[in-house]
């Protein structure tokens, strides 16, 4: 019971960047951000199967890499979108901290930020070898040497520009009354 939820207030914390403790309203937000989440999946994945069939593949094994990789992609940018627009819209991500919990939350949003700078690398490194499909197999494509190289400057910068942006959103507020 408790020790279960407490369990999962800190996953929620951690994953969403909210700050503990968490409230109903918390919960309810999220419970229908996940609502849309899945509603989004739902609409996702029908569409992308009824597409696979109207793509002319040359390839069976390429059209299973790249069906994946986008459905895994799709998957993950619904998540973070309907999330993070939930989060955003009733301000449970609060940017504004006092002093001291400030490292902390600096702490949090670099988290957070690392990691979607991962999946946009990932859907930047992905989207690079879809486009090259006419010159070589999607998995060749995918460990190129220059396109790794390319990803690698990608999300070099990104990252950085990403936590620059995170850093300048925290304020700090005084805590008098």
């Amino acid at each position: 019971g408790k020790r279960m939820k407490n369990f999962e207030s800190k996953l929620i914390a951690y994953i969403f960047g909210i700050q503990e403790p968490i409230d109903e309203h918390a919960y309810a937000i999220l419970g229908r951000a996940a609502i849309h989440a899945v509603l989004g999946i739902l609409t996702f994945e029908l569409t992308i199967n009824v597409m696979s069939f109207l793509i002319p593949f040359h390839s069976y094994e390429d059209a299973f890499y790249i069906m994946s990789s986008i459905q895994l992609t799709g998957i993950f940018l619904i998540l973070i979108a309907t999330t993070t627009l939930a989060i955003r819209k009733h301000g449970l991500g609060k940017e504004e901290v006092t002093a001291d919990a400030y490292p902390a939350a600096l702490k949090r949003a670099r988290r957070k930020a690392f990691l979607s700078s991962i999946v946009s690398t990932a859907i930047f490194h992905l989207l690079g070898a879809i486009l090259s499909l006419r010159e070589q197999g999607f998995l060749t494509s995918l460990v190129d040497k220059h396109r790794l190289i390319q990803t690698a400057i990608f999300f070099v910068f990104f990252t950085a520009m990403i936590l620059f942006a995170v850093k300048r959103n925290l304020k700090i507020i005084s805590n008098d009354d």
